[in-house]
């Protein structure tokens, strides 16, 4: 008979004994600040975890042995032992094979829940993404689930890891607020690898592929899958393959075939394979070809024109016609006496100002396109109507990162701490003014812009960490801190916040 209670105990002590050298004991806290561990030997309830982990094995080989009878057959309890034996043996396989395609978010939050090695330091973190991932499987999602896990997720006081981050995007794009879902998931690359652990980043990144490739942005499907933090997967490999292809790179079909082949859910990807290696499509222009102005005997009719046909598609050559037009008819003198007549005609007394507001709208409609025009043509310079609609969308933007900056100080300064999803999402709306005006200003005017965030993200994440104990999202603010500061030529943050990033999680 083999003595079990004994060598339970032995792994045990032996686990104690390491812990106890290395000098990474249990911590003081009652509840740990990473919600875990950083290393296995560091964890206090490895030892509890070996000796579960030994005592199912002891059940579950005996089981499968016996699943099989001398006579060839199958012993159907023994088989059902076995399997059931082997939830709590291999929680995350079940989870990501089984309860996940067949959208069970409940077997699935349970499995994870059981998860001592991929979900060991992340709890309820990696049961909530697991959850919401089986959610977002189903046909029709259960709005009562949604509801039940959301609101467990907003909840968390404790420290927030890249799963609930995932978990919230995933969320995010169930309610249909795809933008929304897209910043939560770019948002798990600024975590350390070891809170953004393989496959929270792995679902992240192949949610954002499969986002980019229904919005036809294969530029972007290239970059993302061709990035260094984007865990190698077969999926990944064939979105990159069959975005290459739709750029118009030679990549022969054989080898999109090859890539499908190694590719999971073969069945749903199959036609549009099959339809990207038929296809024969030519390189696209790098530049396209400048575009004359409208010409009409009504030069206001004619950018009135011009601006219907840019609603109608919104590409940069119709914009840039529409604002060449405009430029045109807002420099004549004439516009304003037609203004002011037309104003008298209607009984009014007009001093200008309505020509003024007509100028005020016209730039006002070509702000949200500025900066893709000037991408679109970065070797021309831009009409005056979407130079001035640059130089008003800066503008605002400047102001409304100062106003988020100091009402996050503010909260800073009242001790004021919301639920830490909360607190990550306040982050990345500023990250996401402060990113969409460096997007419009010029490299000369970006250290300006990280000059208002950076030393008061420092003491903010600085307040995460010491006061709050959130290391996770403290480190990942310093590990943003740094990139933006080494791309504006700061050594001086930059070395400052990659001593903070070093701090620990």
């Amino acid at each position: 008979m083999i003595p079990i209670g004994p060598i339970v105990l032995a792994v045990a002590l032996a686990v104690r004994a390491v812990n106890a050298r290395s000098g990474n004991g249990p911590p003081a806290a009652v509840v740990p600040t990473s919600r875990g561990t950083t290393s296995v030997w560091s964890d206090p309830h490895l030892g509890g975890t070996v000796g579960l982990q030994f005592l199912l094995w002891l059940a579950f080989i005996p089981a499968v042995i016996l699943s099989f009878d001398v006579n060839g057959g199958v012993a159907p309890v023994a088989v059902a032992v076995s399997l059931l034996l082997s939830v709590p043996l291999f929680p995350w396989w079940w989870t990501r094979n089984v309860f996940v395609p067949r959208g069970l978010p409940r077997l699935a939050y349970f499995a994870s829940m059981l998860s001592r090695v991929t979900w060991r330091r992340d709890k309820p973190g990696g049961p909530l993404l697991a959850a919401a991932w089986a959610l977002s499987r189903q046909r029709v999602p259960s709005a009562k689930l949604v509801a039940k896990y959301e609101a467990r997720l907003e909840k968390q006081f404790d420290a927030l890891h890249a799963s609930s981050v995932v978990a919230k995007g995933l969320f995010a794009a169930m309610a249909g607020k795809r933008d929304e879902a897209r910043r939560w998931m770019e948002s798990v690359f600024l975590f350390d690898p070891r809170i953004a652990i393989r496959p929270v980043r792995r679902l992240a990144t192949e949610w954002l592929l499969a986002d980019a490739s229904a919005r036809g942005e294969w530029r972007r499907v290239v970059t993302l899958a061709s990035s260094r933090q984007a865990p190698w997967s077969p999926m990944l490999a064939l979105a990159r393959l069959l975005a290459r292809r739709q750029l118009g790179e030679s990549v022969a079909p054989w080898r999109l075939w090859l890539g499908w082949v190694a590719a999971p859910r073969r069945l749903r990807t199959f036609r549009f394979v099959r339809q990207t290696a038929r296809k024969e499509i030519a390189p696209k222009a790098a530049v396209e070809a400048p575009v004359a102005a409208a010409s009409s005997a009504d030069p206001l009719r004619a950018a009135l024109s011009a601006q219907w046909a840019a609603v109608g598609a919104t590409t940069p050559a119709k914009l840039l016609e529409a604002a060449r037009t405009w430029e045109a008819v807002l420099a004549d003198g004439s516009l304003r006496q037609r203004c002011t007549a037309r104003v008298v005609d209607l009984g009014g007394v007009d001093s200008g100002a309505a020509a003024d507001e007509l100028g005020a709208a016209v730039r006002d409609f070509f702000t949200p396109h500025a900066q893709a025009c000037r991408e679109a043509r970065p070797h021309e310079p831009l009409p005056e109507v979407l130079s001035a609609a640059l130089s008003s969308r800066r503008d605002a933007l400047f102001s409304e990162l100062e106003e988020r900056m100091d009402r996050l100080t503010t909260r800073k300064g009242q001790n004021r701490i919301y639920p830490m999803i909360e607190e990550w999402r306040e982050v990345l709306a500023l990250r996401s003014v402060y990113l969409e005006l460096c997007a419009v200003s010029t490299f000369a005017e970006r250290p300006l812009a990280h000059g208002i965030i950076s030393n008061e993200l420092v003491n903010y994440g600085a307040w995460l960490f010491n006061q709050h104990k959130e290391k996770p999202v403290a480190n990942a603010i310093f590990r943003m801190l740094e990139l933006e500061a080494v791309s504006v030529g700061d050594a001086k943050s930059a070395e400052l916040n990659r001593e903070n990033a070093a701090c620990g999680l």
